[in-house]
Formats: structure tokens, C-alpha cells, sequence
């Protein structure tokens, strides 16, 4: 690379994504401290000291899994840069449906639940596989007979912002999510972006928060609801009613089984 001319804060963002990979992509963490010890040498004694601060101040305090294998992590990559496949010889399994091996046409890899998840086709259906389950992996350097387009992928990207699994039967429009959000929480969902294309309607008078969206699964909203159970009443749809109601229900007999 040719050598270029950072401003301060120039300098301070790549530093700090540079010393941040380790704790959203493990896989990386070598190469990311080798880069950081060649930027080091780049620096000023002033940039350097501000980046040293700055990257030891900032405390990422979400668990991540941290047994992603590097060369099935840069293997995946490949697979889905160049469209290609690849032989999964051997998966964990946790599922009853799950295969412990196949030929996988990988789409996207992406971050949820505290672990890097892959979702691509098998035999013409679509599958999600836990990268750091996948324990022996192999390109076979044959082209996907059927790859997404840059406009399928947007798609398929926004899908899974919006919760898409493809193991859950899901409304063609999606889920129509409606909650109503009091107390504690109301003020932090007015503070953050949970789900593309929400709606938020705070009522002064009852000091509470309606809160819409269409979601094309219910898993991560049903997680969001049970973190401020306290403060949330659903409203639509009754599927994800009966839902959190179920496992509160499990929570409430397992809790009362274990106390007798």
C-alpha cells in the first residue's frame, strides 16, 4: 500500500476498528494485533497515546463465541465472494434437522445471537449454519448453479435484519408487530433502532410508547420483549403473544419442579 495522510480523527477510526476485531470477529484477533503493532509504527508519540486511550477506554460488553475456526472462517468467505460451494464434512449438531455434513452454496455471513451465522442453499433449500459448529470444511471450487444477484442480496441482507429464518412459517407481508411499551424502558427504544421500517408513538398523557413493525420472524423480537418483560404489553400479533406466554409458563413450572 501506497503511504497516505491521516487527520487525527482519521487516525482514531481506523485504530479502533483495527483493536475492535478481536471482539466481534475472533478469527481475526492475530492478524488484527499484527496490524495494530505495523500501525503503531506509523504513528506520532501524540496519535499514538490518544489511540492508545481511546481503544483502552472502549469496552465492547457483548458476548461473542469464540471458537470460530480461522481457516473455515476464511474458507466461508471465499465460498461466498466467489460464489462457490462448499463440502461441510463435519457440523455439531443441536437439531434434529440439522446436517452433519452437505454440499453448501453460502449467501451471507452475518452476526446474531452472540455468534457468526452463515445462510446460503442445500439441494435447492435454504439453510443456516453456525460457523463456529462447522468443525471440518473444504472448497471445492465449483461455481453455485444458481447464484443470488447484487439486488437479491440487498433483499436477502434486509430480510435478516428483519429476522428472516427460513425454518419459521412467516406471513407473505411478514409479521404486523404492535407493543406497548411503559415504565423504564420507554425511553431507551425512543434512544435506538431495534428493526428497519419501525414506528414509534409516544402518548404524553399515559407517559407510554406504541411501537410498530414488520419483521419476517419472531425470535429476536420475543428476545427483545423478555429483556423488559416488566414493561411490555403486546398487542399484535397473538402468535408472539403465546409465545413469550409459553415460556414464561416453561420458566414458571421448571422453577416450581426444581423448589419442591
Amino acid at each position: 500500500m501506497l503511504p497516505i495522510s491521516l487527520k487525527k480523527d482519521e487516525a482514531l477510526a481506523l485504530v479502533s476498528g483495527v483493536r475492535l476485531i478481536p471482539e466481534f470477529i475472533p478469527p481475526l484477533k492475530a492478524a488484527s494485533n499484527k496490524l495494530w503493532l505495523r500501525l503503531k509504527n506509523q504513528m506520532s508519540d501524540e496519535i499514538l497515546d490518544e489511540c492508545e486511550y481511546l481503544t483502552s477506554a472502549i469496552v465492547s460488553a457483548i458476548p461473542m463465541a469464540s471458537e470460530v475456526d480461522y481457516d473455515i472462517f476464511m474458507k466461508m468467505l471465499e465460498a461466498v465472494h466467489e460464489k462457490q460451494y462448499i463440502k461441510i464434512n463435519k457440523y455439531v449438531k443441536t437439531w434434529s434437522d440439522d446436517l452433519e455434513s452437505c454440499e453448501f452454496a453460502p449467501y451471507v455471513i452475518y452476526m446474531r445471537h452472540h455468534a457468526w451465522y452463515v445462510l446460503g442453499e442445500v439441494d435447492g433449500e435454504q439453510k443456516i449454519l453456525r460457523v463456529d459448529r462447522i468443525k471440518s470444511a473444504d472448497l471445492i471450487y465449483k461455481y453455485q448453479e444458481a447464484p443470488l444477484s447484487m439486488e437479491e442480496l440487498k433483499e436477502l441482507e434486509r430480510d435478516i435484519q428483519l429476522d428472516y429464518n427460513p425454518y419459521e412459517q412467516t406471513p407473505s407481508d411478514g409479521w404486523k408487530i404492535k407493543l406497548r411499551i411503559t415504565g423504564s424502558f420507554v425511553q431507551p427504544c425512543m434512544e435506538t433502532q431495534w428493526f428497519p421500517g419501525e414506528k414509534k408513538t409516544f402518548d404524553s398523557k399515559s407517559k407510554s410508547l406504541i411501537y410498530e413493525v414488520r419483521l419476517k420472524g419472531l425470535e429476536a423480537i420475543t428476545l427483545w420483549i423478555m429483556r423488559a418483560l416488566d414493561c411490555m404489553e403486546i398487542l399484535e400479533p397473538a402468535e408472539l403473544r403465546e409465545r413469550v406466554d409459553r415460556r414464561v409458563e416453561e420458566y414458571i413450572q421448571r422453577r416450581n419442579k426444581s423448589q419442591k
